[in-house]
């Protein structure tokens, strides 16, 4: 996880920026991979820079890896509901 820093969210958005005119080259402009690509690296630029500007530390040292782990955070309490058991849940009287 220590890799998946700053720097690395750096490198994989210029290579998904650098992908999007590769694809319009091979694809040519009537398909729609160009355009999806272009939207999900797009995406990944605007939460990124998003929370690279954010006052949370996690947020800011890791952009994309941060805003999966609040997102994580607050589906918590519907994941414990139904699908993961408390230690005394299952314990008779």
């Amino acid at each position: 996880v220590e890799e998946w820093n700053r720097d690395r969210f750096y490198q994989l958005g210029a290579v998904g920026a650098a992908a999007v005119p590769a694809s319009f080259a091979a694809f040519g402009p009537a398909a729609a991979t160009p355009y999806v690509l272009g939207a999900v690296v797009g995406g990944y630029w605007y939460l990124g820079i998003q929370n690279i500007n954010s006052k949370h530390a996690i947020s800011r040292n890791f952009p994309v890896l941060g805003m999966m782990r609040y997102f994580l955070e607050s589906v918590r309490p519907e994941i414990r509901q139904y699908f993961i058991e408390s230690d005394t849940d299952a314990n008779p009287y």
